[in-house]
């Protein structure tokens, strides 16, 4: 009698078990875009997770630009949310499969044709492009010179419906600025998608040429304030407040030194980590001194995909995308910029206009640096010029300011 109840026990759990996963893979294939949603593309590669890091993240445009040739919609938020990411992907992977051709063209957008125009601040070279798309060995080998063949680093990809299931792809190549136009045959789901989202209207309106973005003044807009969440309960900077929230840098190795320091406060642990907090310019300065393990890797994907995990570490609260990066031989230096409410932060009076900037070599973050502040909707406003039309380039944040307003060109 005991053996029975033992095997029906097994055969219950055994049932659990193929419900779990079932759910499991519900979870993973069929769930909504969200923050996670690069995360989930890489959990459904063929190749292990610990093969293949975060490199998904290059997909990530710096804006994205959709309109008609009359008037444009720039958004600088996070592109896993705009919901039309995976309308993007699913065309790159029809187009991979059964393009009818590609030929050297320019986009035309005086033509009024609705489009989706995907721009990348940092080339992504092109074959890591393919890579992230095709995911499995064998597509790669067949598929990848379809782009490859034509373009070396993707700067920029525009989307232009030409007619029910057809689509031209248009890919710029960051370095010698030709253009290759593909013609895409597309399900009329795919297609009803992409034109809901040309026609969203999601961030900020333009007029003129996509890549110039004049408005028509007056604008109205958004202040914000800056928040300091480094300060204690009584408003000031104290040692102890701000190494608070710095445990989060020194998760793997806690802080075991910390004092005043020229103007800063100063931490450190017993892992030759030293941070620092400037208290004239509230910028957080962390420098890792410990030894360089020499044998590893140290390629520009590779390096990205761990600046890209420590600054998720550090909690930032706004959406942030690669602005640029430079190389010395050694260091890969990756300069990001903050978006709050479809505006990038700029930083006003400093050499390096972004807000984050960190430095990897060989597969580790040796320093890391940002602005302590993140930013909440303060009140409403009015942005006018006697000149008429304006370039809005963004917010202007000035280090320790207490309202951020926008920042403008003049026409």
């Amino acid at each position: 009698m005991k053996t029975i109840r033992n095997i029906i026990k097994n055969i219950v759990i055994i049932a659990l078990v193929f419900l779990t996963l079932l759910q499991t893979g519900r979870l993973w294939f069929g769930a909504p875009i969200d923050k996670n949603f690069f995360r989930t593309i890489i959990n459904q590669m063929t190749v292990p997770v610990e093969d293949f890091p975060e490199t998904a993240y290059l997909l990530l445009p710096y804006r994205i630009i959709s309109g008609n040739g009359d008037f444009f919609w720039i958004s600088y938020s996070d592109a896993s949310e705009s919901g039309g990411m995976q309308t993007v992907l699913d065309i790159l992977d029809e187009l991979f499969k059964d393009a009818l051709y590609a030929r050297e063209k320019e986009p035309d957008f005086s033509a009024l044709s609705p489009c989706l125009i995907f721009e990348y601040a940092v080339p992504v070279p092109a074959d890591i492009f393919c890579e992230i798309i095709l995911q499995t060995p064998k597509r790669i080998q067949d598929e990848a010179g379809i782009i490859t063949d034509h373009i070396a680093s993707v700067g920029r990809i525009v989307f232009m419906p030409i007619a029910d299931e057809l689509v031209g792809v248009f890919f710029t190549d960051a370095y010698s600025g030709k253009s290759y136009e593909y013609s895409v045959r597309i399900t009329d789901a795919i297609y009803d998608s992409l034109t809901k989202t040309i026609n969203r209207e999601s961030g900020v309106k333009y007029t003129g040429y996509p890549f110039i973005p004049y408005v028509k003044a007056p604008i109205d807009y958004t202040v914000l304030r800056a928040v300091n969440p480094y300060m204690s309960s009584g408003g000031t900077l104290t040692l102890r407040s701000v190494e608070r929230e710095l445990a989060l840098l020194f998760s793997d190795n806690p802080i075991t030194f910390s004092a005043p320091d020229d103007n800063s406060f100063r931490f450190t642990n017993d892992a030759n980590v030293v941070c620092r907090y400037n208290l004239s310019n509230h910028l957080i300065e962390y420098s890792d001194y410990s030894r360089i393990e020499t044998d590893k890797s140290n390629s520009f994907a590779e390096n990205f995909a761990v600046a890209r995990r420590f600054i998720e570490r550090d909690n930032i609260q706004h959406d942030f995308s690669l602005a640029a990066y430079s190389f010395n031989g050694e260091e890969h230096v990756f300069y990001f910029s903050l978006a709050v409410l479809d505006f990038p932060i700029l930083i006003i009076g400093e050499e390096t206009p972004y807000f984050i900037e960190i430095t990897a070599q060989r597969q580790k973050v040796v320093k890391y640096q940002r602005y302590a502040h993140y930013f909440v909707p303060h009140e409403k406003a009015e942005f006018s010029s006697e000149r008429g039309d304006i370039e809005v380039l963004g917010y202007g944040y000035e280090a320790g300011q207490g309202l951020v307003y926008l920042s403008a060109g003049k026409h």
